[in-house]
């Protein structure tokens, strides 16, 4: 009976794990902007506060 608990506990657990990701996503791309806005290469400026990159 406890390892039932303990499977439906650990299934509950690690199927937000999936959704964090998501979360994780657009601070991902504001990094990726703000390391080509500081890189020595000739891209375009973006702009991190902008409502697009968030």
């Amino acid at each position: 009976m406890k390892t039932i608990v303990v499977v439906i506990a650990s299934l509950i657990a690690f199927s937000g794990i999936g959704h964090a990701t998501d979360i994780i996503d657009p601070v991902k791309d504001i990094i990726e902007a703000t390391k080509s806005n500081w890189a020595d290469n000739n891209s375009d400026w973006t702009d991190i506060f902008d409502a697009e990159p968030a």
